[in-house]
């Protein structure tokens, strides 16, 4: 498991009564799959991330789509670059139904400036086409929400190296309520 009976739980119970117009679920580490195989084949999935705790991710997925909880977004973070996935009821099933988004942050400094995208991106992005955004740059996610769409402005820095460096908006990706999804 990853959250623990008692957690997992109150999050279920919490997402049985969502009333609000965005249910944002905050958390540590990405929820959705991210197969490297065609990178690594020994390394196909992190066992430290929900790719590691799939019963647990299928039954969250799961309560979502059963309790419509609205407009469900997950944030996560912990692995230094950004990603902006749609969450699959069948990670394998491109046409299989999206019960929410995740939007992942990169880290600010760590792992030094970063690249565009990072080296296996390529072939790892097209086993993956759920994931609809990456970058490697370090930077920050920028969310604005009203009651017809949740906006993520991914904030990326070319150089964290050098002080006073700028930022830059690497990408915006928008979610409109009432249609999972990116």
């Amino acid at each position: 498991t990853m959250l623990g009976a008692e957690q997992e739980k109150w999050l279920f119970d919490q997402l049985g009564s969502a009333r609000a117009k965005w249910t944002v679920i905050g958390q540590q580490v990405p929820t959705f799959a991210r197969d490297a195989a065609a990178s690594n084949p020994q390394g196909r999935f992190s066992m430290d991330k929900w790719d590691g705790y799939t019963a647990a991710r299928q039954r969250l997925y799961e309560r979502l789509r059963d309790t419509r909880a609205p407009n469900p977004v997950v944030l996560s973070g912990d692995v230094h670059v950004h990603y902006g996935a749609d969450l699959k009821m069948d990670f394998r099933n491109e046409a299989s139904t999206t019960v929410a988004v995740e939007l992942t942050n990169s880290s600010i400094t760590s792992g030094s400036d970063g690249t565009d995208v990072a080296t296996t991106w390529e072939i790892v992005g097209a086993a993956n086409p759920h994931i609809k955004y990456h970058s490697a740059r370090r930077g920050y996610i920028a969310c604005t929400a009203s009651p017809a769409e949740m906006r993520a402005d991914f904030k990326i820095l070319d150089r964290v190296t050098v002080p006073d460096s700028p930022v830059r908006l690497g990408r915006s990706l928008v979610i409109e309520a009432g249609r999972p999804g990116l």
